[in-house]
């Protein structure tokens, strides 16, 4: 185990250019992605055009990509994201966000993907948001994005989870599957062929609630404003 909580190191910055700032509009999705990409040299947010496309792959629009800089920029775990992250909108209907971690040669990298879903699926998945599937906001969105970024985050830096575990231990506190607060309305039986490994079960699981918590921390209503 590791003791100590994590501190996040500093988020990366961008390479110095000219000084000269480029035209930018808000409006449109490219100048989205060169500014997400300056920012952050090992985040590759594909466009899906001619050149620069993934599988079942959709456009990202110019609001989308504006969100995704917010939560790049916010989140808890920003210093942890510091290896290869591949960032694709989808249109797939069998997820609302998804991560696929990878490791080649000792390189590890995430691809992130992120569908229509996203627009409804709650940061906490708890009681209190039974209705959330109702409604598309900004948060769920971003939510979604936290979410994924931290499994991501996990992936690059496992001692996170340890981190997670040992804090609830500490506290005299255990967040299972099915807690009214939090992952409530999640879909554990996705898990239950792992249930014949424990120990991979646990982990699994744990970082599921770990993901849910940032992006509740970040993004939920209920967590963040105590109503």
């Amino acid at each position: 185990m590791v003791d100590g909580s994590p501190q996040s190191p500093p988020i990366q910055q961008p390479a110095s250019g000219s000084g000269q700032e480029e035209p930018f509009d808000p409006e449109d999705p490219e100048d989205w992605i060169r500014r997400i990409e300056a920012k952050w040299a090992n985040i590759n947010v594909i466009g899906c055009e001619l050149g620069d496309m993934a599988d079942a792959c959709v456009r990202w629009t110019a609001g989308e990509l504006e969100l995704l800089y917010g939560t790049l920029s916010d989140h808890i775990l920003a210093g942890y994201l510091d290896q290869p992250i591949l960032m694709i909108r989808t249109d797939s209907d069998d997820f609302a966000g998804l991560t696929i971690n990878w490791s080649v040669d000792g390189v590890l990298s995430s691809d992130v993907r992120i569908s229509d879903g996203a627009w409804r699926s709650s940061p906490a998945m708890g009681f209190l948001d039974l209705f959330d599937s109702l409604l598309d906001t900004d948060s769920h969105f971003q939510g979604t994005i936290a979410h994924e970024l931290t499994h991501a985050a996990v992936w690059f830096h496992p001692e996170l989870l340890e981190w997670w575990i040992d804090a609830q231990e500490a506290a005299g506190e255990s967040i299972e599957p099915g807690d009214w607060r939090i992952g409530y309305r999640y879909d554990w039986s996705v898990y239950e062929q792992l249930e014949d490994n424990p120990e991979l079960y646990e982990l699994t699981v744990q970082g599921e609630l770990f993901a849910m918590t940032v992006s509740a921390l970040m993004y939920d209503p209920w967590w963040i404003w105590g109503e």
